[in-house]
C-alpha cells in the first residue's frame, strides 16, 4: 500500500490488471497473419512496413512550417495518419500478410 500525503492509495492495485491485459494483447500481435502458413507477422516485417509507410506518407504530405524565422512551428498535415495507415496495409499485403 502506498501512502500519499497521509492517505492510502490503492492505485497500484488498479494497474496490475491493466498490465496483465496489455501483456496478453502484446502476445496476440496486431492481427496480421501470413497467408500461406497462418503465422503472425514478425517484428522485422512490421517495422519495415511502418518505416516505409511513414516515409511515403511524409513525401506525399510533407510537414509545413508556419510563422516567422526564429518562431517557426512545424505542423503535420491532417491526412498524414490516414495515408500512413493505408501505405502500411499495402506493404503488409505485399509481404504476404492479411488480417
Amino acid at each position: 500500500m502506498i501512502r500519499y500525503r497521509g492517505r492510502r492509495s490503492h492505485g497500484i492495485w488498479l494497474l496490475i490488471p491493466l498490465l496483465a491485459l496489455t501483456a496478453c494483447d502484446a502476445e496476440q500481435g496486431d492481427g496480421w497473419k501470413n497467408r500461406t502458413d497462418g503465422l503472425p507477422a514478425g517484428l522485422a516485417d512490421t517495422q519495415d512496413c511502418h518505416f516505409e509507410a511513414r516515409r511515403q506518407a511524409e513525401a506525399q504530405y510533407p510537414p509545413q512550417r508556419i510563422g516567422t524565422p526564429g518562431q517557426e512551428v512545424t505542423v503535420q498535415n491532417r491526412d498524414l495518419f490516414s495515408a500512413e495507415t493505408s501505405f502500411f496495409q499495402e506493404c503488409m499485403r505485399r509481404k504476404g500478410f492479411e488480417r
